[in-house]
């Protein structure tokens, strides 16, 4: 008995200290069955039946490592006294992968059978095999169902329980375990998959009593009707291409003009500190020119003259000789390593994170739409110059 203690303590133990992974907590209980033995009994005798208390522990998705203490009430003859069997072991529990909502497995290990024979403690190692199902009943419950066939090594353990052959057993047992991290309980139907059911079930309906002849003269208004909306189109596509033509000359007409109006200007690249009246004093030598400033970029800045964001491009008109500080850069190439990432870079080629917008917008097509995975060995264009 000391001993059967010193294990289960040890189980439990070792089931608290893992109680924060994705294992699982389960009972088991149900029928025994001898089979294989001598004709003098029943088999089939209802005093046998059996309890398991599990702790399983994911090895992969599909498998688990399984520590148990298990109690067995077995008993072959109504004259032969009821051994209680004391059983500590582990297994093997690999599920088959399915997208059903029950998931088959397969468990196989070994354990320690400790009972009492001639009042003399006593103990036999046992192997086992089992298949099983298991069913989510919520995101941390599932229930179970198992049969175990279990094999004794020593033949002392058959006659303790009034056998005469080296007998083995089977177990058919129901439970129920507890998951430490959520499990996806699989729906057997959906709503849209109920609704799709009604819909085509209904539309097969109306097909069947739609004859012949309706079918024919339903065809007959869809081409009468189909050779109306191509005329019409045609028309319409015809007016929509010279539509087309002269908003294409009034763009021309406008680029040009843009083209025109900004050839005395010049970029400027907000620097983190800067505000409106301060870029007007530096180039304008003249504070209240910051209003034209936000006009000229109000889409740019937005409806907030007095926050304007580092690292975004404006445009300054007419801008003195004097103060004149066009921002030319070229490009260099630059290879993402590992562990890198736009602030990152930013912070080392630029000096400052928060131009990490700049490297964004200057390698759209290359980074793409996950900013925050940089694939390593990508290459990308780099400014020589940031701001002015």
């Amino acid at each position: 008995m000391k001993k059967l203690l010193i294990a289960i303590l040890v189980i439990l133990i070792f089931g608290f200290i893992l109680a924060k992974t994705p294992s699982k907590l389960g009972f088991r209980g149900g029928t025994d069955y001898f089979i294989n033995s001598d004709v003098s009994h029943d088999p089939f005798n209802p005093h046998n039946y059996g309890m398991e208390l599990y702790f399983g522990y994911p090895l992969t998705n599909y498998s688990f490592l399984k520590l148990s203490a298990g109690y067995d009430r077995l008993k072959l003859m109504q004259n032969i006294p009821t051994n209680n069997v004391f059983s500590p072991g582990f297994y093997g529990e690999f599920y088959v992968p399915t997208n059903l909502f029950f998931k088959p497995y397969l468990d196989l290990g070994t354990r320690l059978g400790i009972y009492s024979q001639n009042n003399n403690m006593n103990y036999s190692f046992m192997s086992s095999l089992g298949l099983g199902l298991e069913a989510p009943i919520s995101d941390r419950v599932s229930l179970n169902i198992s049969s175990r066939w279990n094999y004794p090594a020593k033949d002392n353990f058959d006659r303790a329980s009034g056998g005469r052959y080296n007998d083995s057993y089977v177990d058919i047992k129901v439970g129920m375990a507890y998951h430490f991290g959520s499990i996806k309980v699989k729906k057997i139907f959906s709503q849209e998959e109920v609704l799709d059911t009604i819909s085509t079930y209904k539309s097969r309906v109306r097909s069947e009593k739609s004859s012949k002849e309706e079918i024919s003269q339903v065809n007959e208004q869809l081409r009468t009707e189909l050779s109306k909306t191509k005329k019409v189109c045609k028309g319409k596509i015809d007016s929509l291409k010279n539509i087309i033509q002269q908003k294409n000359e009034v763009i021309a007409s406008l680029r040009r003009e843009l083209e025109a109006s900004v050839l005395d200007s010049q970029k400027y690249m907000i620097k983190p500190g800067d505000w409106l009246s301060k870029i007007s004093q530096e180039y304008y030598d003249n504070i209240d020119k910051w209003e034209k400033i936000y006009s000229w970029n109000k889409e740019k800045i937005g409806d907030n003259p007095d926050v304007i964001q580092p690292f975004r491009e404006i445009i300054l008109k007419n801008v003195p000789q004097k103060n004149a500080n066009p921002l030319d850069y070229n490009f260099y190439k630059y290879t993402v390593k590992s562990g890198e990432s736009l602030i990152s870079i930013a912070k080392k080629e630029y000096g400052n994170p928060y131009a990490w917008i700049i490297i964004l917008k200057d390698n759209a097509d290359v980074i793409g739409q996950n900013i925050h995975m940089l694939m390593v060995g990508t290459v990308l264009n780099l400014r020589t110059k940031l701001v002015n």
